[in-house]
């Protein structure tokens, strides 16, 4: 897989500053490609670093020699259009809808950044641990278009956020996330205008308001009945979705190498959970 040595567009962004910054952690004094980076952190999840499965890996992927050989623009998954262009994007690469929802998945990690995709926020309130929480998300929460950052409008691109977190009469200020509260006071309509007006200036700038985020895309794997199978699958059962995803995400990131020995490495646990070669 090519990396450009100045990423040419955003989508681009995320991807070459990750691999900077596990180019500092693996030996600050060495230079190390890209694509070796990128393998260094994908092995992350792939040892269980963040709870995750155990996944069979084999070395094999050499680094593009010029940016001649790196993969145009416009052959990643767009967040914003349809279940038409994300089967497109994926099917390209031998995907199906099963495959789809379980690599979206690794969506349990990580948030989104406004320098470098536009859109903000974690998918799960446990970003750093992998999980089936993502899919549960889907479909428990009630999602409704982010309007607002902070005290401001949201000027960003179309995104979601979870409605008990990102509506002002229900911000849970008060810790507990299962009512919707603010610090006890009970919701507006039977509030005097004057309190009204100064939970909404109070809740606008709460750190918890509009905590949780979802793409278009995300929501599709609700929406669109293919997909809605796996969601509810995996949402119920976090063992499925561990083998799923192992198996998917192994076959993407073995597309398109030459390999040379047909036998994976194998990773087990011991009897604390350690990742052991």
């Amino acid at each position: 897989m090519g990396w450009p040595v100045h990423p040419p567009s955003p989508e681009w962004r995320s991807t070459h500053t990750a691999a900077r910054c596990v180019r500092c952690y693996l030996q600050p004094d060495r230079v190390h490609s890209f694509g070796s980076c990128r393998r260094a952190a994908c092995l992350c999840v792939r040892a269980g670093l963040q709870g995750g499965p155990v996944i069979p890996w084999r070395p094999g992927r050499a680094d593009a020699v010029s940016e001649k050989a790196c993969t145009p623009d416009g052959r990643l998954p767009d967040a914003l259009k349809g279940a038409d262009h994300i089967r497109a994007i994926f099917g390209r690469m031998g995907f199906n809808d099963q495959e789809i929802v379980a690599l979206s998945g690794a969506h349990a990690l990580g948030r989104c950044h406004t320098d470098r995709s536009g859109f903000t926020g974690p998918w799960t309130r446990a970003p750093t641990t992998f999980s089936n929480e993502y899919y549960r998300l889907l479909l428990e929460e009630k999602w409704v278009e982010k309007t607002r950052e902070g005290a401001g409008p949201w000027k960003g691109p179309k995104q979601f956020t979870d409605s008990k977190t990102g509506e002002w009469w229900s911000c849970q200020c008060s810790g507990d996330r299962s009512l919707p509260r603010h610090r006890g006071v009970p919701s507006p309509p039977l509030l005097p205008l004057l309190l009204l007006l100064l939970l909404a200036v109070a809740c606008a700038s709460c750190p918890l308001a509009g905590e949780l985020m979802m793409l278009v895309t995300d929501l599709l794997l609700v929406s669109d009945p293919g997909f809605a199978v796996y969601t509810k699958k995996y949402a119920a059962d976090k063992d499925a979705f561990f083998k799923d995803f192992a198996a998917a995400f192994a076959k993407l990131e073995e597309l398109g190498v030459p390999f040379e020995s047909k036998t994976p490495l194998k990773f087990t646990r011991d009897a604390k959970g350690n990742v052991l070669a």
